[in-house]
């Protein structure tokens, strides 16, 4: 009889215990839950904890309650914006950016050179940075249209934004002296044939695989590209 009576309560001594523990962790993390989230999502554990000690003790009052407070605390905790890290994006626009002054040197204003083998500008390309993945062609022009400068230009554009994913946008806007290498739905259907879609006049250009981006014998390859301006 008395290993018995010591046998319960010894089991008494660890279900308090358990109990002192649930609701100790409680107070503990609830006090910490402006810190992190993680904070948030350690208290809905220990409610959880705290619901099996109140129907193992025999209040089932207490463990419902305290089954309730896990779930709304469960909800809170998934609604926190900061509940997982941020996305790092790798800086798309900036390798970019980097890999192409080593063709086409920056000069000036957003504006990179295109050179021929003898170090002569034969074409020019201007950018407007939209994102870390976006960038828009604000002008590209030769001052030799119909030569197949600006296929030439483009497709090197085309290549480096699959090969760093980036999305390439512009708008269809013929420049350079009147009368213009190609009206303006022929522009379009020139940006078409490099894989640029769109609306209207704004077209776009989401990266690619390389296996897939090629426009290599296409007719763009000698098709004029807008001439430079003035």
């Amino acid at each position: 009889m008395m290993e018995q009576t010591a046998s319960i309560v010894a089991y008494m001594d660890r279900l308090t215990a358990f109990g002192l523990l649930a609701v100790s962790l409680m107070l503990l993390f609830y006090a910490l839950e402006r810190r992190s989230a993680s904070f948030v999502l350690a208290f809905t554990g220990a409610c959880v904890m705290g619901s099996i000690y109140g129907f193992l003790q025999g209040a089932w009052p207490f463990g419902l309650i305290e089954a309730v407070w896990s779930v709304v605390a469960l909800r809170r905790w998934w609604a926190l914006p900061g509940k997982t890290p941020p996305r790092r994006h790798l800086p798309n626009v900036a390798n970019f950016i980097a890999d192409l002054a080593t063709t086409a040197p920056p000069v000036g204003r957003g504006s990179y050179a295109f050179t021929n083998a003898d170090g002569q500008y034969h074409g020019f390309v201007q950018f407007i940075v939209d994102s870390d993945r976006q960038l828009t062609i604000h002008r590209i022009w030769t001052p030799e249209p119909g030569k197949g400068n600006g296929a030439a230009m483009l497709r090197t554009l085309c290549d480096l934004a699959d090969r760093h994913g980036v999305q390439l946008a512009l708008k269809v806007i013929p420049i350079g002296r009147k009368p213009f290498p190609m009206s303006r739905e022929q522009l379009k259907q020139w940006y078409e044939r490099f894989g640029f879609t769109g609306p209207r006049w704004k077209m776009s250009r989401a990266p690619i695989t390389p296996a897939k981006a090629s426009v290599s014998g296409s007719p763009a390859e000698t098709s004029p590209a807008p001439s430079m301006p003035g």
